[in-house]
């Protein structure tokens, strides 16, 4: 069986011939393997009877919110699209776990893929299978949500599985059996991902390991303080219906949205049971992990709160200027044109002329009181004394 890449319909021979392709192994192809490719390849050409543009103008699209009568928010932004993306957002996160709970909401998000009231986990990833959606639950520091993509003939479909998870049934034995694991897969999380573990170790340091600086994953030492009443209380207080919001983007209309809410989200009862203390930007400190190998460094700065839109912006191009996302020492200039943030000066040039940095990239992360603008290098380790010269 032979694999294709980048492959074009150009490439037609009735007798044998010799693929020749810059940094590909040549390979030869029989006058029988060619009529199968002719024949897959008509298959695949676009019909000659497509619709001719419309000449309706673009518009940007209009968010719609909604409230129901238990308190429940519904907010669409829809555009002419076949896909809708959907999600149920808690106004929950790590900043909302107490000391003895620290890694409740990392957990909780990990439970995301069990079973709930109506479904078992296989029954549940069976479904969200069959219709053809990417799901997948996400636990950060400021929510908790439970997201799906999926085609615009299966939103209602994917709005019932996403109220059914978004009220979930914690079987003792499914979180049972998380707990005997999470502090293990938390610390493989961070040890696969060099950045999160960065940015934990800044929070905690920003914020002095309250709100915002409490762990954003489960730590070992934590997890065995967790149990399944500590779950179901931390559920109580935080998944209410004031603080759900129920959204869509896409192919969905703000109408069908607000019905699906009725449908699935009306009937949600019960009252905040936690109040949001806002967090304090504390800096001025410097933290050490010695380690082996490389050494990351980040320098962290306050950043803005979300709802000063001006300021978001503004750092936004900020970002932009100092690199955008990750950047590789190893990358060549004609390479980094066409990466995130390549316009860059200081992107382009921080990895490529100076060889003791092998990755750079810049993060600002925003919350509804402050915020966090960090630079992280990644350096290596013979000559990470050598930083300075930035």
């Amino acid at each position: 069986m032979q694999r294709w890449s980048g492959v074009s319909g150009a490439m037609r021979s009735s007798a044998s011939a010799g693929l020749k392709v810059a940094g590909v192994r040549t390979v030869q192809l029989s006058a029988r393997t060619m009529e199968d490719f002719e024949k897959h390849r008509v298959a695949f050409d676009p019909p000659a009877n497509l619709p001719a543009p419309s000449d309706e103008p673009l518009t940007a699209p209009v968010a719609k919110l909604t409230k129901l009568s238990n308190g429940v928010r519904v907010a669409s932004l829809f555009s002419k699209t076949p896909v809708a993306s959907l999600a149920v957002f808690y106004d929950a996160g790590s900043r909302f776990d107490t000391a003895d709970a620290a890694g409740a909401s990392y957990l909780l998000g990990r439970l995301g893929y069990s079973g709930t009231h109506a479904r078992s986990s296989l029954r549940l990833i069976r479904e969200v299978d069959i219709i053809g959606a990417e799901y997948k639950p996400v636990a950060t520091r400021d929510s908790i949500s439970y997201q799906a993509t999926v085609a615009s003939n299966a939103v209602a479909s994917a709005a019932e599985i996403l109220a059914d998870v978004a009220n979930p049934g914690l079987a003792e034995w499914e979180v049972r059996d998380q707990l005997g694991r999470i502090g293990e897969i938390a610390e493989g999380e961070l040890a696969a991902n060099e950045e999160a573990a960065l940015l934990e170790k800044l929070h905690a340091e920003a914020f002095r390991n309250a709100g915002l600086g409490l762990p954003l994953f489960t730590p070992s030492y934590n997890a065995s303080n967790l149990t399944h009443e500590t779950l179901q209380k931390v559920v109580k207080q935080l998944y209410t219906p004031d603080r759900l919001v129920f959204v869509g983007a896409g192919g969905v209309t703000h109408d069908v949205l607000v019905a699906l809410a009725e449908q699935h989200l009306s009937k949600l009862t019960g009252q905040s049971g936690a109040a949001k203390v806002p967090s304090q930007y504390f800096g001025g400190n410097d933290v050490r992990v010695p380690g082996a190998g490389a050494t990351e460094l980040g320098i962290a700065f306050q950043g803005v709160a979300y709802s000063n839109i001006k300021d978001v912006n503004a750092v936004g191009v900020l970002q932009y200027i100092l690199g955008g996302s990750s950047f590789a020492s190893t990358i060549s200039p004609n390479q980094t044109a066409s990466r995130v943030g390549a316009a860059s000066r200081f992107g382009r040039n921080v990895p490529q002329k100076n060889s003791f940095v092998q990755r750079i990239s810049t993060v600002s992360l925003n919350y509804p009181e402050s915020g966090l603008f960090a630079v992280l290098l990644k350096l290596i380790v013979e000559m990470q004394l050598r930083w300075c010269k930035l």
